[in-house]
């Protein structure tokens, strides 16, 4: 089975932390963990969709799909 290859960006959480670290492996799974800011987060999913996985406001995302 092929690794997966994921990029992921959160701020640096103490609850995801392990993912940035290498503590936590997803099985199958290769996460390139970015650490940014939130405003950048949410400009680059809403505007370009460039990542594979982030947090994201539900209200961002409702009003989006709203559109």
């Amino acid at each position: 089975m092929s690794t997966l290859h994921l990029t992921l960006a959160c701020e640096d959480y103490d609850r995801t932390r392990p993912l940035k670290d290498g503590v936590v492996k997803p099985e199958g799974i290769e996460v390139n963990y970015l650490v940014m800011s939130v405003e950048e987060i949410f400009w680059r999913m809403m505007k370009y969709e460039e990542l594979d996985s982030s947090e994201l406001r539900m209200g961002a995302l409702l009003r989006a799909t709203a559109s």
